[in-house]
């Protein structure tokens, strides 16, 4: 089980996001963390496109998880009616 696990979890596309996102945190602490006259706030942030760009993801994730989860309940009811 553990092998199918990281065989479907573990691809190209996963390997660059998680290598982005530990590189680009680490670029960015360093960067202000040196430097304090470029002190990070975060009163510039716009904090509805913040809201946007994380609830969309995870509303359309929800979304077909449960077409997924439909769509595999309508097979296991076809091969339920067929054994």
């Amino acid at each position: 089980a553990l092998k199918i696990f990281l065989f479907y979890l573990i691809s190209l596309s996963s390997l660059i996001t998680v290598g982005l996102s530990v590189g680009m945190t680490i670029y960015w602490y360093d960067r202000f963390q040196n430097d304090q006259a470029d002190a990070l706030s975060g009163t510039g942030m716009d904090w509805v496109l913040l809201g946007f760009a994380v609830i969309t993801p995870l509303s359309l994730s929800v979304g077909i998880a449960f077409r997924r989860r439909e769509r595999a309940l309508i097979e296991i009811a076809k091969f339920r009616s067929f054994a």
